[in-house]
């Protein structure tokens, strides 16, 4: 439930029928007001044709009809309306927000900011790295936008399937499987072995890999990956094939074959695609991300569908023909230069990956009402050539292109073939070994187990934190003063605040959720919403140690919490304005007002628990502000959840 959601609405109906009243048919659209000016504003300006009057005055009458309705009839959710130059400001019921703010999260906990279905279900497309080596971090974006947009969307309310799509067919995969059989030790050049048991395979393939990690517990492991033991054969085939044509014919015939069906080439190649996918799946599941499913291109070759679009585009007026290979051209689209030749085959008539990918979206088109792709900025043209194509095709629905600029390091550029590169799973090491010294440093008492797993916590959390916050079409360099700060712009600085949170309710008796059996003043417990607080000691708070009684018979009416600290009031409007970021970064598809948005709670939170005591706080005031830290631990672990960053309970 959105808590704001009445209070808009009533405000929406209110003027609705001022406006009606005195003859003004226009839906009324309303702005946020600025600070210490109410809750919404509505511009006049629209209004001065229709009524022939300057919008000041405009504004003076609204507000006086608003006034006589508001006294006439039944608005109890708004408390005045205020003319202010050529605006009409509307201020909600305070005490009445408040108290359905909190009402809201304390029922719906894990669920609140859930939207009502939307009844369309998306297609989310992400990642989709070839399977030939291990993710580079100058791609690390992909996988961490499109798995907290695919958060976002679901908690929003639409249907999402997150998929990867599997480049199983192109010339890197055939490369990486010659150079696996023809540069691997111990393996007979030329011979395609049986496909047999990984466990055996990769010994013989790549013993010197085999390393003790040097920090047991971090991830010094990713070395021993499948993606990190068969990349080296990949860049080696890589720089053979351009100095010697007999190993690139060799390579395109293998290509060739598999193309027109050769399922012994087919399945050693999907084999080493499936191992190297294997590791770079693991380097995933440590930052966080999961995937409903993976769609292998190999799939829509052999069942046709890339046949199919062939046909069609070879009927395109647009089609043409150079040396056998086929292509549209694309100069009558407003593409100019070198890329006015879109190519669908090759010469000898096999497909390309952009005839694949035809294919693959015509799939998604007939599974998902919407379709959207998350890309590298350097793939812009790619998307307008395949938009094309589609119309080409006689498709007029296109997939939605959200476009992310790369991450890069003070190293430089980075380039898997030519084997300078850093890895993601590097960047990940890194993050590990410094959160790994900062919680040394800031929390020496901690055992080596606490040490190291609330590292893990806080260096993976840095990691995304710092790369959705920023707007996908802006660079970053990533920088780890800024990542792994415990004050500011940082995922530590927000997993600290809710740590805090989690530290005070243990105080209070309550453990890290807040969790307490509630006994109303018929004395039957109830445990719908946590309100009445009973003190049972234990635990190390914010606040020192202290052990009291404090036990509040109310049921799940908080009308009867009083709230009218500042600090607390900012937090309590803050808290409820997450339903409604979450839709608006859905509709928006971004993610970094998102990031904003939970790093703002956090420091209101901080400003709060500075200015209002909690635990030496006294009766209903100490009741009061328990379900205040209680619903802010909720409302920063949901939006922490959506980023894919974990909520530790302890810092």
């Amino acid at each position: 439930m959105d808590p704001l959601q009445r209070f808009r609405e009533s405000a929406h109906s209110l003027l609705r029928s001022v406006l009606t009243e005195v003859g003004v048919d226009i839906e009324p659209e309303f702005e946020d007001a600025p600070q210490g000016f109410g809750d919404l504003a509505l511009p006049c300006f629209p209004f001065a044709k229709i009524m022939k009057k300057a919008p000041n005055i405009i504004a003076r009458e609204l507000a006086s009809a608003c006034e006589r309705w508001l006294k006439e009839s039944e608005y109890p959710l708004i408390a005045s309306v205020e003319a202010v130059n050529g605006y009409l400001n509307i201020s909600f019921n305070e005490s009445l927000l408040l108290e359905s703010t909190l009402t809201a999260i304390l029922q719906e906990s894990g669920s609140y900011g859930k939207g009502s279905d939307k009844g369309e279900s998306i297609i989310l497309e992400h990642t989709s790295a070839n399977p030939n080596g291990p993710f580079h971090v100058g791609r690390a974006r992909n996988p961490i936008i499109g798995d907290s947009l695919g958060r976002i969307l679901s908690l929003a309310g639409y249907d999402v399937t997150t998929e990867y799509y599997v480049n199983d067919m192109g010339k890197q995969a055939v490369t990486l499987a010659w150079g696996v059989e023809n540069l691997g030790k111990n393996i007979e050049k030329g011979r395609i072995p049986k496909i047999g048991d990984e466990s055996e395979l990769l010994p013989k393939i790549s013993p010197e890999h085999k390393k003790e990690p040097e920090q047991p517990g971090f991830w010094r492991e990713y070395e021993h990956k499948t993606d990190h033991l068969l990349v080296s054969y990949y860049q080696r085939a890589s720089k053979l094939l351009e100095s010697d044509p007999d190993i690139l014919k060799t390579i395109n015939t293998m290509l060739e074959s598999y193309e027109k069906g050769n399922r012994e080439i087919g399945e050693t190649v999907r084999f080493y695609c499936d191992r190297v996918l294997a590791g770079m799946r693991r380097t995933l599941e440590k930052i966080n991300v999961s995937l409903d499913a993976y769609a292998y291109e190999s799939k829509f070759v052999y069942n046709g569908d890339v046949t199919r679009v062939i046909d069609i585009l070879g009927g395109s007026e647009f089609s043409h023909e150079d040396e056998g290979a086929r292509y549209l051209e694309l100069e009558d689209f407003d593409i100019h230069g070198r890329d006015t030749r879109f190519f669908y085959t090759r010469r000898e008539g096999s497909s390309l990956y952009t005839t694949r990918d035809l294919a693959y979206h015509l799939d998604k088109f007939t599974r998902g009402d919407r379709v959207v792709d998350i890309l590298g900025e350097d793939h812009k043209l790619q998307a307008q050539q395949l938009g094309i194509a589609l119309g080409e095709l006689g498709i007029s629905r296109r997939p939605e292109a959200i476009f992310y600029a790369f991450v890069s390091l003070p190293e430089g550029k980075m380039s898997t073939r030519k084997g300078r590169v850093v890895y993601l799973d590097q960047l990940i090491e890194e993050a590990l070994e410094r959160a790994y010294h900062e919680v040394t440093t800031k929390r020496p008492d901690l055992s080596e187990k606490e040490k190291r797993r609330i590292s893990e916590l806080v260096g993976i959390g840095a990691i995304r934190y710092n790369i959705v916050r920023v707007q996908m079409e802006k660079s970053i360099t990533f920088k780890w003063e800024e990542a792994l700060s415990f004050e500011g712009d940082s995922a530590p600085f927000i997993q600290y605040s809710h740590a805090r949170a989690c530290s005070i309710l243990r105080k209070a008796g309550l453990g890290g959720n807040g969790k307490n059996k509630v006994v109303g003043t018929d004395g039957i417990e109830n445990n719908d919403v946590v309100v009445s607080l009973t003190k049972n000691g234990g635990g190390t708070g914010a606040e020192g140690d202290e052990e009291t009684e404090v036990m509040v018979q109310t049921n799940d009416d908080l009308s009867a919490l009083n709230y009218h600290n500042p600090y607390e009031i900012a937090l309590i409007r803050a808290l409820a304005e997450f339903p409604a970021m979450v839709q608006t970064c859905a509709a928006g598809t971004k993610i970094h007002p998102m990031a904003a948005y939970i790093r703002d709670i956090a420091q209101l939170f901080n400003q709060f628990y500075r200015e209002c005591p909690v635990i030496s706080a006294e009766g209903m005031e100490r009741e009061a502000r328990l379900v205040l830290v209680r619903s802010f631990k909720m409302v920063v672990s949901n939006g922490l959840n959506l980023l894919g960053i974990d909520a530790p309970e302890f810092m």
